[in-house]
């Protein structure tokens, strides 16, 4: 992602009766905060979720991606599925199937991550 060259973590805020259990999220690299002191994560689950969003959406790009670069190898090497009675044929064909509905699902959260709100 772009916009976030740098992993991130979770961190409690500290032992002050006043912030125990309050999270916030930093730079793993530079420790920087990236909640930001006036917008405390409220939970450790939250915080946690915040930090690997960046992953998350990584691993989104990659398999969203996925279907295109299986076409590619299909095309390169001359590979065809046209016969659903051979077993490994419909095999291939159901993980294919099944790659590219992860691939779908992936495009969604890229788009919600994005902003992109009419997304279905």
């Amino acid at each position: 992602m772009s916009d976030t060259p740098e992993s991130w973590e979770a961190v409690e805020l500290g032992n002050d009766p006043e912030y125990r259990g309050r999270w916030f999220v930093r730079s793993s690299e530079t420790r920087k905060a990236i909640t930001g002191w006036g917008r405390v994560v409220q939970t450790e689950a939250h915080a946690h979720l915040i930090a690997a969003a960046p992953d998350t959406y990584d691993v989104c790009e990659t398999v969203a991606g996925r279907p295109a670069k299986v076409r590619e190898i299909m095309d390169r090497e001359d590979i065809v599925i046209d016969d659903l009675d051979n077993k490994m044929q419909k095999f291939a064909f159901t993980l294919y199937n099944m790659l590219v509905a992860d691939a779908v699902q992936a495009e969604r959260a890229i788009a919600k991550a994005r902003g992109e709100n009419d997304v279905r």
